[in-house]
C-alpha cells in the first residue's frame, strides 16, 4: 500500500481532546488530506474541498473554519513531526509531548525518534509548528536544555552585578556540572587625582574658603575605580595593572596608585576565602 493510499484510508477519523495548535500550517491544497483542528471540537481528517477566502491556511468544513495541517507532507532529516500511525500499524496518539525528529526518509515512510529513544518507522504524520527551526519555542524539544543553558550563559550572566546573585550563579553551574561560560571580570584600582581651584565646583571650594585658605588651593582626591574588563575565561590572577587600565576612559584624568584586585564570578568566592585565611579571620 502506498503512502497516498495510507493517508486516504484515514479520512473521516476523529481525535478527541487533542491540542488545537502546534501543527504546521501552510496554504491549503484542495483535494489533499488534512488534519483539521478547532476549539471545543474533535479533530478530524478530511479531504480539503474549500479553503477560507481571507486566510488560506483554514479549511471550511461542516459550516465552520478549521485550522488545517497537511497529512504526510514532504519532510527532510531534522524536521519535527507528530505521528498518527507507526510502522507496526499501531496508532500514535497526537500528544503534545510526543514531538519527533526525522532521522531518515524511506519508501515506507519516515524514521523518526522521540527524545533519546531509538528511531521508529512512521507511516502517517503531520509536521510540527516551527519544524526544522526555532526549537526554543517547543518546551518538549530534546535540544531545549542546551538552548536554555546557552541563553542563561549569554544573556542572564551578563546582567549579574550583585555579589549574592553571582554566588548563586556559580553554585548553579557547579551543582549541575555545567561548562562555565565566559564572563566579564572586574578590576578594582586605587586611584588619585589632583583638582585645581579653577576646576573645582563651589561646594569643593567651600572647603578652603571657610578656613581662610588663600594659597596652595589644590585638592587631592582618592578613590577606588571598578573597571569592567572584556569578556573571557577566568584569568584574574594574571591581569596586570597596565592591562586593567587599557581602554578605561578615566585613565587620562586619574593617577593610579595601586591595582587592588581583579575578580570575576567564578573566582570571587575563592579569593574572599583566601584573603580571610591570610588575615587570620578563619
Amino acid at each position: 500500500m502506498t503512502t497516498a493510499e495510507t493517508t486516504l484510508n484515514w479520512v473521516g477519523r476523529e481525535y478527541p481532546n487533542i491540542n488545537v495548535n502546534g501543527y504546521k500550517r501552510d496554504e491549503v491544497i484542495l483535494g489533499a488530506p488534512y488534519l483539521l483542528t478547532r476549539e471545543w471540537t474533535n479533530a478530524v481528517i478530511v479531504i480539503a474541498r474549500t479553503r477560507n477566502s481571507h486566510n488560506n491556511t483554514l479549511v471550511y468544513h461542516n459550516g465552520s473554519n478549521w485550522h488545517a495541517t497537511l497529512l504526510n507532507p514532504p519532510v527532510e532529516v531534522g524536521d519535527q513531526i507528530y505521528a498518527l500511525e507507526r510502522g507496526d500499524g499501531k496508532d500514535s496518539v497526537l500528544r503534545r509531548d510526543r514531538i519527533r525528529t526525522v532521522t531518515a526518509v524511506t519508501d515506507d515512510g519516515v524514521m523518526a525518534k522521540y527524545s533519546t529513544y531509538d528511531p521508529f518507522l512512521m507511516t502517517v504524520w503531520v509536521k510540527a509548528e516551527g519544524s526544522g527551526g526555532d526549537p526554543k519555542r517547543d518546551r518538549h524539544n530534546p535540544d531545549r536544555r542546551k538552548i536554555v543553558i546557552d541563553r542563561l550563559s549569554d544573556e542572564g550572566i551578563s546582567r549579574i552585578g550583585d555579589t549574592g546573585y553571582a554566588t548563586s550563579m556559580k553554585e548553579f553551574f557547579e551543582h549541575f556540572d555545567l561548562p562555565r561560560p565566559e564572563v566579564e571580570a572586574w578590576a578594582f584600582v586605587d586611584v588619585e587625582r589632583e583638582v585645581k581651584w579653577a576646576d573645582m565646583g563651589y561646594d569643593a571650594r567651600d572647603f578652603f574658603t571657610r578656613d581662610d585658605i588663600t594659597s596652595l588651593r589644590t585638592m587631592t582626591l582618592k578613590g577606588r575605580a571598578k573597571i569592567t574588563l572584556p569578556q573571557g575565561k577566568c584569568r584574574c590572577s594574571e591581569v596586570t595593572e597596565q592591562e586593567a587600565l587599557k581602554g578605561w576612559d578615566g585613565a587620562r584624568r586619574w593617577k593610579t596608585a595601586k591595582l587592588h584586585k581583579v575578580e570575576c564570578i567564578w573566582c570571587m568566592n575563592k579569593k574572599s576565602f583566601d584573603e580571610a585565611v591570610s588575615a587570620g579571620d578563619l
